[in-house]
Order: C-alpha cells, then sequence, then structure tokens
C-alpha cells in the first residue's frame, strides 16, 4: 500500500482510482498527518425500485392519519 500527500495524489487522482479498481488495493493519501483512502467501493445490497405510484397516499388514508392525532414518541 503506497501513500501519497494530497498534492501528489491530487495531480494524479485518476490513474490512482484506475489503480484502486484494477488491484483492490487502497491507495492511502495523508493531510496533516491523517490518512484518507482511495478504495473501490461495492455496494452491500441493491437499493430496492419501487413501481410508479407504489408509494401513493390515500385520502381515506391521510382522514385516518388525521383523526388519530399527532404522533407521540415513548419516552423511554
Amino acid at each position: 500500500m503506497s501513500t501519497l500527500t494530497v498534492s501528489e495524489a491530487k495531480a494524479q487522482f485518476g490513474r490512482l482510482a484506475d489503480r484502486a479498481l484494477r488491484t483492490g488495493k487502497p491507495v492511502l493519501v495523508q493531510r496533516k498527518g491523517r490518512l484518507v483512502q482511495i478504495a473501490p467501493y461495492a455496494p452491500t445490497k441493491p437499493i430496492p425500485v419501487y413501481p410508479a405510484g407504489s408509494l401513493k397516499v390515500t385520502p381515506r388514508e391521510i382522514a385516518l392519519d388525521q383523526l388519530a392525532g399527532p404522533d407521540v414518541a415513548p419516552d423511554f
């Protein structure tokens, strides 16, 4: 794993990102004595896709919600 300064990384960011993607190994960048890394990202699970209109609320549901009154959170 290589470590670069921000100035060095800035000049070659595209190449560093490509290298991290190709090798799977992160590249460390040092800024004021602290480290950040450029690494590949793999989402843990896909974002669900809902069909159009599936999240609509009906007028009846709105009326029932208004009858119930404001939500009160339990006091723990």
